[in-house]
């Protein structure tokens, strides 16, 4: 066992064992064991017309951490301004390519990215969704 296996993801400053592996020994560890269940994941691109990748990246880890048909609805905040230069979710390609049935999808537009921290602020606050996916500029 080498110094990298000692790594322990931490939640609140404890052990997390709500923990998933992305299936990549090297995001893995940097991710420090693998992604946190109940943390927050930041995914970033570069400019604006990388926006979908990110978003399939932000889709595939949902995707691996809930159980199909089973799982709290995902739900899939994003502002005005990223529908409008980036589209929607295309319900077809998440059953197709990641899993997941449109129906456990709800999404929700804000005018300004601040509106979109509120919503995603609230919405953790209930905690009825398996996953919050937040998409700003």
């Amino acid at each position: 066992a080498g110094a990298d296996d000692a790594l322990v993801l931490r939640h609140a400053g404890r052990p997390s064992a709500a923990v998933f592996t992305t299936g990549s020994k090297s995001l893995d560890r940097a991710l420090g064991g693998g992604v946190d269940r109940a943390g927050l994941t930041e995914i970033h691109s570069q400019a604006m017309r990388d926006s979908g990748a990110a978003a399939g990246f932000a889709l595939g880890l949902v995707a691996m951490a809930t159980v199909p048909d089973s799982s709290p609805p995902l739900l899939w905040i994003a502002s005005r301004e990223v529908l409008r230069e980036a589209g929607r979710l295309y319900a077809p390609g998440l059953a197709q390519r990641f899993g997941l049935a449109p129906s456990r999808l709800l999404m929700a537009e804000a005018a300004k990215p601040v509106e979109t921290l509120w919503i995603a602020e609230e919405a953790a606050g209930v905690g009825a969704f398996g996953a919050i996916v937040l998409e700003i500029a």
